[in-house]
């Protein structure tokens, strides 16, 4: 299982994705523009299949810590 977490640069989260699968197996979404995505270590939620409420509460008591500057891209 590999979780995702859909947010802003500020760190405010938009999504959780969750993805099911073999190791092998890969997904990609597509981001709303200012969006990024965040591979983030598996979430413990209070039931094991939990409900729309229980993923709102966690996105408003919850952020992404990002880096005060912006990613950049170096030569190899």
């Amino acid at each position: 299982m590999k979780q995702f977490v859909h947010h802003t640069t500020d760190g405010t989260i938009h999504s959780l994705v969750t993805i099911y699968g073999e190791h092998k197996f890969g997904l990609s979404l597509a981001l709303r523009p200012g969006m990024v995505a965040t591979e983030i270590e598996t979430i413990k939620f209070k039931s094991e299949t939990p409900d729309p409420i229980e993923f709102t509460e966690f996105t408003k008591s919850h952020r992404v810590p990002v880096a005060n500057k912006p990613a950049s891209v170096v030569k190899k």
